[in-house]
């Protein structure tokens, strides 16, 4: 009867313990679940709004491109943010829809960056009569306005609908 008074108290306490454990274990468990996915959509807000204010002015570079076709030279659009968030936004970003048109106007923009630093750098447009035929500088601001219409302010504001809806 001894063994009984001491086995019966102790086996109770153990079951108890048990239970006790493992309902913590499990409020904790879902508790650090939530706080996991709390942070990965606060980081997701932000990088979305940082692309966000990203694509809002390059749209309104595209914009006065296309008004002023002669006044391209003057700036290039900025997509430091673009390029420094390439690799991270699909760890971050679920809708890889978004991050495929967000890689394609990085693409596009970048092009048009660069298109843009030549004809400033004077490696494209003709520099005198003397050198050989190239297309001229109309030609060049007809084509970057037609690709600026035709593709990146559609898949701006395409991106933009899109992180509108997430956010």
């Amino acid at each position: 009867m001894c063994s009984e008074q001491i086995i019966i108290p102790f086996l109770q306490n153990l079951i108890a313990t048990l239970i006790g454990v493992s309902v913590g274990f499990i409020a904790a468990y879902r508790y650090n679940e939530y706080r996991i996915e709390k942070t990965r959509k606060e980081r997701e807000q932000a990088l979305l709004k940082s692309i966000k204010a990203t694509l809002i002015e390059a749209s309104e570079n595209i914009q006065n491109i296309i008004k002023k076709p002669n006044q391209i030279w003057l700036s290039k659009p900025d997509i430091t943010v673009l390029e420094s968030t390439a690799s991270i936004k699909y760890e971050i970003i679920k809708d890889l829809e978004l991050n495929g048109e967000i890689d394609r106007i990085l693409f596009a923009l970048s092009n048009l960056s660069s298109l843009v630093w030549m004809v400033q750098q004077g490696m494209i447009a003709p520099q005198n009569s003397g050198s050989p035929p190239h297309m001229g500088i109309d030609m060049i601001e007809r084509i970057i306005v037609s690709i600026c219409k035709e593709k990146i302010q559609q898949s701006i504001e395409d991106a933009l609908k899109r992180i509108e809806d997430i956010l």
